[in-house]
């Protein structure tokens, strides 16, 4: 009853996408309503970049530390690859809109809310 398809993170996990656009680049996701190559294609440019609006500027710092230099960079959130949310929306994006990852269920957890990001980040980067 859990099950859900495609499983939500599929859509910036290069694990899944590399080979998924091999047998089925022109298949449309069916929330972010981009093709399979168009959701795998924004993740190869480097750096990637990111917004990470509400969390402080240390994280980003550590961010940058735990991935190879030019891997990421910060950007503003109508242009970055990934915005991660910490409260709902930010700015223009919603659950369609590609680049948005929304933590908000992790609302009462920084720790975990940095995980996830590194987390996010690591898939992407395949």
């Amino acid at each position: 009853p859990t099950l859900r398809v495609p499983h939500p993170a599929t859509w910036y996990r290069r694990f899944v996408l590399d080979p998924l656009v091999e047998i089925a680049a022109d298949v449309v996701h069916p929330v972010k309503q981009k093709t399979i190559a168009e959701l795998r294609n924004r993740l190869l440019p480097r750096p990637l970049t990111i917004a990470v609006p509400g969390f402080d500027t240390t994280f980003l710092d550590e961010i940058r530390e735990r991935f190879d230099p030019g891997s990421i960079a910060t950007a503003s959130p109508e242009s970055a690859t990934f915005v991660f949310g910490l409260g709902g929306h930010a700015g223009p994006a919603d659950e369609q809109r590609v680049s948005y990852v929304d933590l908000a269920h992790l609302a009462d957890d920084s720790e975990r809310q940095r995980e996830s990001v590194i987390d996010v980040l690591t898939a992407a980067l395949g």
